[in-house]
């Protein structure tokens, strides 16, 4: 079996040396009335080890009336905040969070999650390891507990019908193979805890 610290990089990836090549990335928090879940998520962020020149944090406010935009004002004075000026929904939201991100990469997270400080240095080697037709990657991702397993990898049967082959799972039966994911897929999921 494979083991993560023995891939290599493909050739033909722009992220040649994943620890020194580290491309400028926009992290897309869509918020609406969601004022008790910022702390503990932008605290994990403002925590990641990642450049800050080379990261924007970035939430976008879907039209909320509870006070999140001034906690963000308040608390977290770095972070880039952006309105849609009503609430758009959840794709429609995103969607504009990415059109005013700046990064080369962007990276979606719910308003309710938090990160390990290592998780956007790993997504970036999930990157640099990839073929060419990768277009996106994914976490995994745990219970706000961290002990079982909310999203590792998505599959689809045979009527096309999409199911997480590990939801629900003890953390200690996770795949740590990023090859042998069945695919990738966007992380979203709620109260969970990304880890790489």
């Amino acid at each position: 079996m494979t083991t993560s610290n023995e891939l290599k990089p493909n050739p033909k990836s722009k992220i040649q040396n994943p620890k020194s090549d580290l491309p400028t990335i926009s992290v897309v928090v869509l918020n609406y009335n969601g004022l008790k879940h910022l702390d503990p998520c932008f605290r994990s962020l403002t925590a990641l080890d990642y450049p800050p020149n080379r990261l924007e944090l970035l939430l976008l406010d879907n039209g909320s009336s509870d006070d999140s935009l001034t906690f963000m004002r308040e608390h977290f004075p770095s972070v880039r905040l952006e309105e849609s000026g009503s609430n758009l929904g959840f794709a429609a939201g995103n969607d504009l969070g990415a059109e005013r991100a700046t990064g080369e990469y962007v990276a979606f997270l719910n308003n309710d999650t938090r990160v390990e400080p290592n998780w956007l240095k790993e997504m970036v080697k999930s990157l640099a390891w990839s073929d060419d037709n990768t277009v996106c990657t994914s976490s995994l991702m745990l219970d706000w507990a961290g002990e079982k397993i909310d999203f590792q990898a998505g599959a689809l049967n045979f009527h096309g019908f999409g199911f997480q082959p590990s939801y629900g799972q003890p953390v200690q039966s996770a795949i740590r193979n990023p090859q042998s994911a069945t695919m990738v897929a966007h992380p979203y999921s709620s109260h969970a805890a990304a880890r790489c």
